[in-house]
């Protein structure tokens, strides 16, 4: 899956503004990129190594949600703390709560 930056800066900018089919056209795509890197990465690692690309993926949402929300740490913390840039943990930070968010309104409806 490939997509230009811009599409999900356009996309981020249309779901703050609440359109909501945004959203449903966020999530997908950006978890797809970054399986997509995730399997990159993996092409590099050792054979037999238990931890798959989409798994990951899970971990890196779940790192992030545990040291913002659990954790009370400030995006600039976060960022020290991962080893990123303050503005990829703010884009991150969106879209795990995006995906969170549509996978508990999709629990909700079953």
């Amino acid at each position: 899956m490939s997509s230009h930056p811009g599409d999900v800066t356009q996309l981020l900018l249309a779901w703050s503004n609440g359109d909501r089919d945004a959203l449903e056209s966020l999530v997908p795509v950006v978890y797809g990129e970054l399986r997509h890197i995730a399997v990159r990465y993996f092409l590099h690692e050792r054979p037999g190594h238990t931890l798959q690309a989409t798994g990951l993926v899970h971990e890196a949402y779940l790192k992030l949600v545990e040291l913002r929300y659990f954790g009370g740490l400030t995006i600039e913390e976060t960022a020290e703390a991962m080893g990123i840039s303050p503005a990829t943990v703010k884009r991150q930070w969106t879209v795990a709560r995006a995906w969170l968010l549509r996978d508990l309104e999709g629990e909700a409806q079953v």
